[in-house]
């Protein structure tokens, strides 16, 4: 082979492998989530040390895709408290992604999934976090807006209060 026939086939391959990956980069770039951020509640259980919990609530989406999802944290406001006994009877977060027709319209609950964080919560004194999505991603129906919300839900032992509900605020529209 010639040398310039060597540096014609070089070109081509080089311009093939450039259209490939330009082609595919657009689905990674066209990746966008929103997020409400740094949420926070302090959660006093009677006798023991104070827990402090916080949450993001967000969604991901893709071109045609979607899926929320919700961070949690938490950790003790101080060092322990007598000896470690159950903070819990339990302690659930609760994680839908929701759409509506406008943006002033209420919500429609599109997927929903609640994961039980009690063995976690009630552990000896250790801070922790735990993020997760739903479980499948939802094709978006054109027309719609698109956002996530959490609630959280426990009950706190020995203090007579029964279950909370803490509703957080959700993410953007998108």
């Amino acid at each position: 082979m010639t040398t310039k026939r060597l540096v014609a086939l070089a070109v081509a391959a080089f311009a093939s492998l450039t259209l490939t990956t330009v082609a595919a980069a657009p689905a990674q770039a066209d990746e966008v989530s929103s997020c409400k951020s740094g949420q926070n509640r302090t959660i006093a259980l009677p006798g023991k040390t104070d827990v402090v919990v916080w949450s993001d609530v967000c969604t991901r989406r893709d071109l045609t895709h979607i899926k929320p999802y919700g961070d949690i944290t938490w950790e003790y406001a101080g060092p322990p408290l007598g000896a470690v006994v159950r903070k819990f009877h339990h302690f659930e977060q609760e994680i839908r992604l929701e759409r509506r027709s406008c943006s002033s319209c209420g919500d429609t609950v599109v997927q929903r999934y609640t994961r039980d964080l009690t063995a976690f919560m009630n552990r000896e004194y250790e801070p922790g976090s735990w993020s997760g999505y739903t479980g499948n991603w939802a094709t978006m129906a054109t027309g719609y807006f698109y956002s996530a919300d959490v609630t959280i839900r426990y009950d706190i032992q020995d203090d007579g209060a029964g279950q909370i509900s803490w509703n957080l605020t959700g993410s953007p529209l998108i």
